[in-house]
């Protein structure tokens, strides 16, 4: 096949997750411009009101009271400072960044301590940001010749950390799922 070549300065407009704000902001704003993108969406959790890994950690370290919390990672443990908005942002960095390295079950773990020792209970209602898209909104932007939809896995879990054999069975759950739908 000839390959077409690309201009320089070109640009890819691309939205990971399956967030509902793409679907009532972003979706409207490129359609009025006639911009074509694609929206990878992890298809587990669409229609869902379960949170994503990172939005649980978001949500717990924003809506704290408390100015400090410590962690430990492994014999190490460490302060967080929460004090300000900058101080919550570069503490959230802090989490998703060692988490995206960790196995499943040491995220999982500092997940469910930063719940308790913040004293929040995560809630999708926290904010607009955390609502998922439903299916009938994907069926509504997949209708939209400007749009494509794409997986984006199952559970927004790090498939870079799973085994070939697990990530391809991740992979071909969201596509499937997407193309049930």
């Amino acid at each position: 096949s000839k390959r077409k070549k690309i201009k320089k300065n070109s640009v890819l407009i691309t939205f990971d997750d399956g967030y509902e704000n793409n679907f009532k902001i972003a979706a409207p704003i490129l359609e009025e411009f006639n911009i074509p993108a694609t929206f990878y969406v992890s298809s587990g959790l669409i229609n869902s009101s379960k949170m994503f890994w990172t939005d649980l950690l978001e949500d717990c370290i924003n809506r704290t009271k408390k100015s400090k919390i410590f962690i430990k990672f492994g014999k190490k443990k460490v302060e967080l400072k929460l004090k300000n908005p900058s101080e919550k942002v570069a503490s959230l960095e802090f989490l998703k960044k060692f988490c995206k390295t960790s196995k499943k079950s040491e995220k999982d773990n500092i997940i469910d301590y930063v719940i308790s020792t913040t004293g929040v209970e995560p809630s999708v209602d926290a904010s607009m940001n955390y609502q998922k898209l439903s299916w009938n909104q994907i069926k509504i932007m997949d209708s939209n010749k400007l749009f494509t939809i794409g997986g984006h896995s199952t559970y927004h879990d790090i498939l870079s950390l799973q085994t070939l054999k697990m990530a391809e069975k991740d992979i071909n759950l969201s596509l499937d799922l997407l193309e049930y739908n």
